[in-house]
Formats: structure tokens, C-alpha cells, sequence
């Protein structure tokens, strides 16, 4: 009887080895401020290797007073309808243009605005092609987006958005469109956090 506590406290001793072994090989997997290393926190290029976010350059800051306003829509004016993500349809898109043309502007379609691919509004290339055409159109006075969802960022890094530097416009949207602002205020050129052509009709 007198046995039993002392191989009782023999086992619990084994086993407490036996933890302490075990938790301190294990490798640490999660990442802290501790483990941040210089390389995360100073690259001058900090989302440039391996990222399509290339526009991005942590040395380009621009001074809230250097952002250009693009000129505010009047009568007359041209907008453009664009479609970098999900697709839709012409019923979807059917009270958006209604609205916009109550307000006294020119609707103009981007040329893949009802194309589909799989869940997107048209293949990359089609999308690169229908943005970027509206871009350097110099009588588009605003690029506003269809949808949100997902495809933005398959081609921001594949459209040239230096030309909106002699020609600013408006670019509206948010959710994917996102990644579009990022692009473009990275110009130094201001956009709207807005609604798309899925809900302007509601606003």
C-alpha cells in the first residue's frame, strides 16, 4: 500500500517530463510583432516581389494637398459604366442607366459590360480591354463600376492608369473596386468609395 502515491507521484512526474519535452520542440507557426522582421517592416517596395499589387510603391506619398480632384459631373457629360468583376446582365443594369440619365448624362458601356466567363464579366483580357478603353477615352468623365464580388484584382496590375494624370475622372465603386481606388489614388488622383451600378437606383 505503501507503494501506490510513490509510483503515482513517479508517473505524473514522467508525464510532466514528457509535456515540457514535447511543447518546447515545438516550432512557433504563428507570427508576432516579435517575429516581424526588418525585412516586413522597412522594404521600400513592401508589396512589390511576387504580388500583382506592382502600382504600389511605399516610396510614392502624396501630400493630401497635391491630390487631384477630378472635375464634378454636369449635364451632358459622358460616364462609362464598367464591369472588372462579377458580371451582369442588362436587367441589372437597366435601372442604374435610367437614373444616370435623369441626372442629364451620357451613358457609354464598357465593351465587355455584359460579357461572361464563368462567374466573371468576361475573360481577363476582356475585362483589361473594356476598362482600359474607357480610361484613355478623353470625353469619359467618369468610370463608374457595375459590381463588386471578385476579379479586380486579376488584371490592376495589367491596366495603364497613367493617362486619368492628364485626364482625371471619377472612378465610383467599392467591395472589388477597391483595389482599383488603391491604383488610382496612389496617382495622387482622388475617387469615390460608392455606390455601384447594382444599387445607385437605390441612393
Amino acid at each position: 500500500l505503501l507503494k501506490i502515491p510513490y509510483i503515482m507521484k513517479v508517473k505524473q512526474i514522467i508525464l510532466f517530463a514528457f509535456v515540457l519535452v514535447a511543447v518546447s520542440s515545438c516550432k512557433k507557426e504563428y507570427i508576432t510583432n516579435e517575429y516581424i522582421t526588418n525585412e516586413y517592416v522597412t522594404n521600400e517596395n513592401i508589396y512589390k516581389s511576387d504580388s500583382y499589387y506592382q502600382f504600389i510603391d511605399k516610396q510614392d506619398v502624396i501630400d493630401i494637398n497635391d491630390i487631384i480632384l477630378p472635375p464634378y459631373l454636369k449635364a451632358g457629360d459622358s460616364v462609362a459604366i464598367i464591369a472588372t468583376s462579377n458580371k451582369v446582365t442588362k436587367s441589372d443594369m437597366a435601372d442604374c442607366i435610367d437614373k444616370l440619365e435623369s441626372w442629364g448624362l451620357k451613358v457609354r458601356e464598357a465593351s465587355n459590360l455584359y460579357a461572361s466567363d464563368g462567374r466573371y464579366a468576361g475573360t481577363v483580357e476582356q475585362r483589361i480591354d473594356g476598362l482600359q478603353a474607357m480610361i484613355d477615352n478623353p470625353n469619359i468623365k467618369a468610370l463608374i463600376a457595375a459590381r463588386g464580388g471578385y476579379g479586380g484584382a486579376q488584371i490592376v496590375d495589367k491596366i495603364d492608369f497613367t493617362p486619368l494624370k492628364e485626364n482625371p475622372k471619377w472612378l465610383v465603386g467599392y467591395s472589388d473596386v477597391t483595389v482599383m481606388h488603391s491604383a488610382i489614388n496612389n496617382l495622387g488622383i482622388a475617387t469615390i468609395h460608392g455606390a455601384m451600378g447594382t444599387t445607385i437606383s437605390t441612393n
